[in-house]
């Protein structure tokens, strides 16, 4: 029996259409609001185990009921984004928007509606609903390849195909917008263009050269492990062998801020400080660096200042998946 899957924005049958047919809704977070349809792979996609009444991501299985994975995630895929360090979270709560492919990676969902038009503005333009949504995905198939490689994990396809549509401001411009994706050689120019307005700002930073920065106590037991473990870059990297001073770090903090670099900041080296607190004579321990306290007081008020750290105390706590 041959049957046609057709989906949602997220990528969730909706319909199956063919020798039997049916429909099915869901609840934001998956679980089946109405209706039945004849496949296992429903929800984003995802194959639902019936036996457990849990997904199937790749990485771990998803509870909809509940909304949260079962299994910790293995990985923090965005230390910056405070959402990101729970670790059982779905899409950073935020369902409607975003579907997670993999168990540890969250991507903008398709929208067709976030062109900025209505669907009766689609329809004056002569388009219909169906029809704007298989070009979008005619963008998507082409986008990828187009892309930087060091940035095919930042930004993928359905995120490029998104940004290019919504670069129109008015429903005639969006239809024009449309209408010009005729050919590869077309699309693959606008996949180009929307790379550049990805919301991605890691990847964005990776694809124009400048890598985020990651700040923090004891550069070499954590801030500069930490730093490679991501791709980013911190101030031994741009010290360049000179020998550090109060006055390059302040002329280093400087040029991070008029560069809109992202800083990542991982926190104090809480173990460091109590051992010192307790024994000031222990070699393993260390006082408050004061070199890092400057740093935090000049990114006061810094757009693009990221915390990545967990304080529990004074003396406890620390990045998560990497000081504990």
């Amino acid at each position: 029996m041959l049957l046609w899957l057709l989906t949602d924005h997220r990528g969730s049958t909706s319909v199956t259409s063919g020798a039997q047919s049916g429909n099915i809704k869901y609840f934001p977070y998956g679980a089946t609001r109405s209706g039945a349809v004849s496949t296992a792979y429903k929800f984003t996609g995802q194959r639902l185990d019936d036996s457990t009444g849990l997904y199937y991501y790749g990485a771990r299985y998803y509870d909809a009921a509940l909304g949260r994975f079962v299994q910790a995630d293995t990985i923090v895929p965005q230390p910056g984004n405070p959402q990101a360090l729970n670790r059982y979270s779905y899409t950073l709560n935020n369902p409607l928007k975003y579907n997670d492919p993999t168990g540890h990676w969250v991507e903008t969902a398709f929208d067709i509606l976030s062109l900025g038009m209505t669907l009766n503005d689609i329809r004056r333009e002569g388009l219909t609903f169906w029809n704007a949504v298989s070009l979008v995905t005619d963008v998507a198939s082409v986008a990828l390849p187009v892309v930087p490689a060091g940035a095919s994990h930042a930004i993928r396809a359905g995120k490029v195909a998104s940004k290019a549509i919504n670069a129109a401001d008015t429903a005639a411009d969006a239809a024009k917008l449309l209408n010009a994706a005729d050919t590869v050689a077309d699309t693959a120019k606008l996949a180009e263009t929307a790379a550049s307005h990805t919301d991605d700002v890691v990847g964005a930073a990776l694809m124009a050269g400048k890598k985020p920065v990651v700040i923090g106590e004891n550069m070499a037991g954590r801030v500069n492990p930490y730093a490679k473990s991501i791709g980013a870059e911190t101030i031994d990297d741009w010290l360049g062998g000179r020998t550090w001073t109060q006055k390059l770090n302040d002329e280093y903090i400087a040029t991070v801020k008029s560069q809109q670099r992202e800083v990542i900041d991982i926190g104090p080296d809480f173990d460091r400080r109590l051992q010192h607190r307790i024994d000031p004579t222990n070699p393993s321990g260390r006082p408050p660096s004061s070199a890092y306290g400057s740093e935090r007081r000049q990114l006061l008020g810094y757009d693009n200042y990221r915390r990545a750290f967990e304080r529990l105390g004074k003396y406890e706590g620390g990045l998560p998946g990497f000081d504990y």
